[in-house]
């Protein structure tokens, strides 16, 4: 989102006669902050930056423009081991995900950072178009019920993996996440001490981070997420939810 000229992290969607609705979150700068800070601190991990749903709050809640994006891309070029994923130049696979973590990382030697744009590619060298680079099924409940939820992401799961194109130069996102609804977003607009009483994102966060053994016990090597989304994540447990997926993915 830009708002008020910078550009942050938001979470929000148009809501009727109300408008957009939503709450911003922290700046882009202050998440290129942190990401550097976690890269120089030798952690060689693979990270995926995703962008997604871009909204302009100074602009009438309007689309990016092209120029809009192109600041983007210079904020996000600042980030040190961003790897070039141009289909031309680039060293990588034309489909990102037949790629190696061995590779991307130089055998764990070093960090590696791709940029996945959902809905523009104007050939910048270190962002790619997600849904044509990087194919992965990903479709979340949008309950904001535990159960509801985790019975429709599991059966995805079971369904995809059972499907003839599973694990196939393509993937499987589980979204281990509750979305709020409408009517609790609207209140705590008004008043954020109804907190308590209401399923606010942090609570239904917490509800699904606590159950995440439910999904852990669903998973084989015939049927596992290669990504798990989670809310205000919760090391503890999840460590070991992704131990295991990995384990299956590495039979793959």
């Amino acid at each position: 989102m830009i708002n008020e000229g910078g550009y942050y992290l938001c979470h929000g969607s148009h809501i009727g006669k109300l408008g957009w609705q939503g709450a911003v979150g922290p700046s882009i700068d202050l998440v290129i902050e942190d990401i550097s800070r976690f890269t120089s601190e030798g952690h060689n991990e693979l990270i995926i930056i995703k962008c997604s749903n871009d909204v302009n709050a100074d602009k009438g809640f309007n689309r990016f423009s092209p120029e809009e994006w192109g600041d983007l891309y210079k904020k996000f070029n600042q980030l040190n081991h961003l790897k070039n994923t141009d289909e031309k130049k680039s060293e990588l696979e034309p489909n990102l995900f037949n790629e190696t973590l061995g590779k991307l990382t130089d055998s764990g030697k070093n960090p590696a950072i791709i940029l996945l744009l959902e809905k523009h590619d104007d050939g910048n060298l270190s962002s790619c178009n997600f849904k044509k680079r990087f194919p992965i099924f990903d479709n979340y409940s949008d309950k904001d019920d535990f159960d509801l939820m985790s019975k429709d992401q599991i059966k995805k799961m079971k369904d995809y993996g059972s499907s003839s194109e599973a694990y196939r130069g393509s993937g499987f996102t589980a979204s281990w996440t509750l979305t709020q609804s409408a009517f609790d977003a609207i209140v705590l607009t008004i008043d954020e001490s109804l907190d308590r009483f209401i399923s606010s994102i942090k609570r239904l966060a917490k509800s699904a981070n606590d159950n995440l053994d439910v999904l852990h016990n669903e998973i084989t090597h015939s049927s596992h997420p290669n990504i798990i989304l989670i809310d205000c994540l919760n090391l503890e447990y999840s460590v070991a939810v992704m131990a295991t997926t990995n384990m299956c993915n590495d039979f793959e």
